[in-house]
């Protein structure tokens, strides 16, 4: 690998003319030097792909227009473009801003756990901002023990910060975006099954929140509570989050250590008194956890 390895940027846009060129501009102002933007837009209707063309002479940038797909599968079809000429993988929203440092801060902390066919994620906090980028809060995604167990029914990575190696890149794309919830979290899965991953304390962004972000994380209380319970039990979802737990124990289940792979067989098994039951800690707020466990009994999980 060479003394900076390559790395390319993913980002899968949608509607979002507002704020996107300010995102690139700060993709493209990182003092990393050796790095690569691609694009894809999933069939926009609001002017983004005449922004995006603005770029289309730029040698560090490569646009591709879609139809639309969703977030799981655009960012699986711009990601399987991007791997074909690099080391590490950095995932990227619409509408942050990151901050100069960002890549080259990714790099060397992967750099410094990572060793030969280790897949290894790497994730940072950041700040809440309105509209405006006006700072309200700070994230805390590391303010407690995260590990396997935690990223069962929780995502505990924030994609707009993840990077990840190459081990980890040939993993999620031959693992395809089928029963996948999130692209993050099925990345973090894996990385947390069969890897490492490295979380930074340090805020590498400024996170946009218009309104029309996908998650109203870091909202009001009650905000989030309704956005909690309206998109969990709305058809489907809870489905989707135990296909997601089979197909990880499909794919990687033989490459599982001894307590990794039977908590994975309890939690996509049909007793519901072992899942209710079983010890260790599977969301970080005890009242989350608790309503876990009550899911569980009732067998909705």
């Amino acid at each position: 690998m060479s003394h900076n390895p390559k790395v390319a940027v993913v980002l899968s846009s949608y509607n979002g003319a507002l704020h996107i060129e300010e995102q690139i501009e700060s993709v493209l102002m990182q003092t990393y030097p050796n790095l690569h933007l691609y694009i894809r837009d999933d069939g926009s209707s609001d002017g983004t792909s005449s922004i995006l063309a603005r770029f289309k002479d730029d040698p560090r940038v490569t646009c591709v227009l879609g139809q639309n797909e969703g977030v799981v599968q655009s960012f699986f079809h711009i990601s399987e473009i991007a791997a074909n000429d690099c080391d590490y993988l950095a995932f990227c929203d619409q509408d942050d801003h990151w901050f100069s440092d960002k890549i080259s801060r990714a790099v060397s902390k992967i750099k410094s756990v990572e060793r030969s066919g280790l897949p290894v994620a790497y994730c940072s906090e950041y700040f809440f901002c309105d509209g405006n980028l006006n700072r309200v809060n700070k994230s805390h995604l590391n303010n407690g023990r995260i590990d396997f167990e935690r990223c069962l029914f929780e995502n505990k990575v924030s994609g707009n910060t993840l990077v990840i190696n190459r081990p980890l890149i040939n993993r999620y794309l031959s693992s395809g975006c089928k029963d996948v919830s999130w692209h993050d979290w099925w990345i973090a899965l894996i990385a947390y099954a069969l890897g490492d991953v490295v979380f930074d304390d340090y805020c590498s962004l400024d996170y946009r929140r218009t309104g029309d972000n996908v998650s109203p994380t870091g909202s009001g209380f009650f905000s989030l509570l309704n956005y909690r319970l309206s998109y969990f039990f709305k058809s489907g979802y809870l489905n989707n989050v135990t296909a997601q737990l089979n197909k990880l124990l499909h794919l990687y289940g033989s490459d599982l250590d001894h307590d990794k792979l039977e908590m994975l067989k309890v939690f996509t098994g049909h007793s519901v008194w072992r899942k209710a039951f079983m010890r260790g800690r599977l969301r970080e707020k005890i009242s989350e956890e608790l309503s876990l466990r009550m899911l569980f009994l009732f067998g909705c999980l």
